[in-house]
């Protein structure tokens, strides 16, 4: 469902290609447009489970940052695999632009270490099992710009 101007539109969709396709549309047509282009977007924003205990800010979508989101499946695989999914479907559709991924793991970064480590085998925390306080988009991390009239565009 997309919610602009005041305005609901509910479709049916294939897959997440189509979904992101028809809701940047949405941003330059019709009774929700609040965009004249998709040029006029700079930067694509994704919230990401996990990014495991390397990412600890708000990072640029490079290869190497695909790979580690890839390589981190194991430890979200309900949700990285989306997120890639959307990742590639933005470079395909949007090529030129940057893309930000925010990491729900860097929330609680600065856990205290005895606070982090489970109480299992300490060989299974030198290789990434820790708690890493997920949910962290939760504390309301918008992307924010500017339309074409100058009115603040919010995305959370």
């Amino acid at each position: 469902m997309v919610k602009s101007n005041g305005v609901k539109q509910q479709t049916e969709l294939d897959n997440r290609n189509q979904a992101l396709e028809i809701m940047l549309n949405t941003l330059v047509q019709g009774s929700t447009k609040v965009l004249d282009n998709l040029e006029q977007i700079d930067v694509v924003g994704h919230r990401v489970v996990h990014g495991g205990a390397e990412y600890s800010q708000p990072t640029i979508i490079t290869s190497e940052v695909k790979n580690a989101i890839a390589d981190l499946i194991p430890l979200a695989p309900n949700h990285n695999p989306a997120h890639l999914e959307g990742i590639n479907a933005i470079a395909q559709i949007l090529p030129n632009i940057t893309q930000i991924a925010v990491f729900d793991t860097a929330f609680h970064r600065q856990i205290p270490k005895p606070a982090k480590v489970y109480p299992l085998p300490y060989e299974w925390f030198k290789r990434g099992i820790q708690r890493y306080g997920l949910n962290g988009g939760e504390t309301g991390r918008n992307f924010e710009t500017k339309n074409h009239n100058g009115d603040r565009v919010m995305v959370n």
